[in-house]
């Protein structure tokens, strides 16, 4: 069954493995928040990625990657900020298919 559901989980299992799998550092910036949400479950692909740290993030051209389910990269918009918030990247994502994504940083 597809369903467009999937694209939530898909950024949830990504977000989820990511925190799971970071051990927390000193003098590191920590995941502190995502939008979508770990745990989301999205009617509709999203229009942006956006996380925010517990500290200010630099931002690369490869800050934020989209991966499918097959461990292609989905090309999504150059990483930037929130307006005035030194502890964000967001990047914009095309329409994506139903299916499962991995979100990196």
């Amino acid at each position: 069954m597809r369903s467009a559901a999937r694209f939530g989980l898909a950024i949830v299992l990504a977000l989820a493995a990511a925190m799971g799998l970071a051990a927390p550092a000193y003098a590191h910036a920590s995941l502190d928040t995502s939008d979508p949400a770990a745990g989301a479950v999205l009617d509709a692909s999203p229009a942006a990625i956006t996380l925010r740290f517990t500290e200010a993030v630099g931002i690369t051209d490869d800050a934020l990657r989209l991966f499918d389910a097959d461990g292609d990269a989905v090309v999504i918009g150059r990483p930037g900020r929130l307006a005035g918030s030194s502890s964000s990247l967001t990047a914009a994502v095309p329409a994506l298919a139903d299916g499962l994504y991995v979100v990196a940083w």
